[in-house]
């Protein structure tokens, strides 16, 4: 039986699930005033998740290094908006099908973006990114690059705008969100060079959680959600 109503996470039976994530709006986006404090796409999935198999979810805030940390040891059972790699694979069943797809940009300050037009071009700079993140390949393995592994995308901005990176990569609509909510839009610009990629993103559950026995629910439920266009539908909400 369902506890408590929408639009928290829903109650359910006595096992307790937890979800480990901080802010990355517009997915998750930090709200004083909404009951588990963040609103956002990911909550309107796990809500819809937690309801269709009766189970209840809390939520611990960590940064992404030490969620994923957390989902390998079994501390923490579910991920959200998390990206395929052979190496989570090892520790991370992924929920099929990708429920949203995003896009990685470089940003450098405003009049500086005709310097990165081809990705041979980022050989020449220092690119800030978010530890532990997965944008694309060749990117994610290319050792030769000069890159600088920051916390967050929020915390990249602030460097790159003080001139501790030359470059930063982020993915869209997360980072220009940010931008705008930070008032440094104005401030930087993307890179001539777009990578033709996406990065698709998944739910995960943990391998050691109870969870991953009922990976066929969850991904009935995200399936469900898709081919009734109500992912679509309520990311509108919160661009």
């Amino acid at each position: 039986m369902i506890l408590t109503p929408s639009p928290q996470i829903y109650a359910g039976d006595e096992k307790i699930y937890t979800v480990d994530f901080e802010k990355w709006a517009p997915f998750r986006i930090e709200d004083k005033e909404s009951p588990r404090g963040f609103k956002g796409l990911d909550i309107e999935i796990l809500n819809e998740i937690s309801k269709k198999l009766n189970i209840k979810i809390q939520i611990k805030r960590s940064p992404w290094a030490r969620s994923l940390a957390n989902i390998k040891s079994g501390d923490s059972d579910i991920i959200t908006g998390v990206a395929y790699t052979e190496e989570r694979a090892e520790y991370i069943n992924y929920a099929e099908p990708s429920y949203y797809s995003v896009n990685p940009v470089f940003y450098l300050k405003k009049g500086r973006g005709h310097l990165i037009k081809n990705y041979n071009d980022l050989y020449s700079y220092s690119i800030g990114h978010s530890i532990k993140s997965a944008y694309f390949e060749p990117f994610n393995s290319d050792t030769k690059l000069k890159k600088v592994e920051l916390s967050s995308e929020t915390h990249l901005i602030k460097m790159l705008l003080l001139g501790r990176v030359d470059a930063i990569i982020g993915t869209d609509p997360n980072i220009s969100y940010d931008m705008v909510k930070s008032g440094s839009k104005a401030k930087v610009e993307m890179a001539l060079y777009k990578p033709d990629k996406q990065t698709k993103l998944y739910i995960g559950i943990s391998k050691k959680s109870q969870l991953s026995s009922r990976m066929k629910e969850i991904e009935k439920v995200i399936k469900d959600m898709l081919n009734d266009k109500k992912i679509d539908k309520l990311m509108k909400r919160y661009q």
